[in-house]
């Protein structure tokens, strides 16, 4: 698959894809940012890219070009954007609809990975499912052959399904993430470890996709534990937040346990 890309944008998802495109064996040969400084910091990281400074691409060599802005600024920056016809458009946002940067001089499609990306841990592209949509069955063709030349999962859905599954996605990794957070500051102040959690959590996460969440659930609320509950709300007096949101997911769960 020869496929020429540019990359708008520096932060974690423009650097991530960048480097398991490269992974795969596809060129990545512009780069383009806000800050100079970041696109010569990640081009140096991927073998010929190019910084470039101007959002005038139509003398570009590329095939695809890939919008990893922010959310807010993806439907500014694709009507700022001057592309080669024959070209592809596409944005890696979970949230926005592809309506966004619809055109109609180019193909737009989505590219969206299902995964959380940090600046300090490395992420493969292997194995993860990465959402598609596309304005055209050429430019589908093209997205999954993409998807699948470096290793993920492809799978096609619309606008409104990717915004649920990106709103199911906060609750399951980033609160998560958050009462991870609560979780270890309580430790913190017992001069306790958090690694301490580690088997608990991952045997938690095996057992949600194992039997499923309705199934698996454990804990004083779905036993109706009252007395417990109580000690920990108790635990949680010093941070009124923190205890109320105890409460509250509490009682979310005995209204909803099977």
């Amino acid at each position: 698959m020869s496929l020429g890309i540019t990359i708008i944008g520096t932060g974690n998802v423009a650097t991530h894809l960048a480097l398991n495109l490269e992974k795969a064996g596809i060129n990545v040969l512009e780069v383009y940012g806000r800050s100079k400084a970041k696109a010569k910091a990640l081009a140096a990281q991927l073998y010929i890219a190019k910084v470039v400074e101007v959002l005038d691409f139509s003398e570009s060599e590329s095939d695809l070009f890939f919008l990893c802005v922010s959310d807010a600024a993806i439907s500014e920056v694709a009507k700022e954007i001057q592309l080669p016809e024959g070209t592809l458009l596409i944005h890696c946002s979970g949230a926005t609809s592809m309506k966004e940067i619809a055109r109609t001089d180019t193909a737009y499609g989505v590219f969206y990975p299902i995964q959380t990306f940090s600046t300090k841990h490395k992420v493969s592209f292997q194995d993860i499912s990465l959402c598609l949509e596309a304005s055209s069955n050429k430019a589908e063709i093209t997205l999954e052959k993409l998807a699948l030349k470096m290793g993920a999962k492809p799978c096609f859905m619309n606008s409104k399904q990717r915004l649920v599954l990106h709103v199911s996605a906060v609750f399951a990794c980033n609160f998560s993430n958050h009462f991870y957070r609560i979780s270890h500051e309580l430790l913190k102040e017992q001069g306790l470890p958090f690694r301490l959690l580690q088997n608990l959590v991952q045997e938690t996460v095996l057992k949600a996709f194992e039997l499923g969440p309705e199934n698996a659930q454990t804990g004083p609320a779905v036993r109706e534990d009252f007395k417990t509950m109580a000690l920990h709300e108790k635990v949680l007096n010093q941070s009124p937040a923190w205890q109320e949101l105890y409460s509250k997911i509490s009682n979310d769960i005995i209204l909803n346990k099977n």
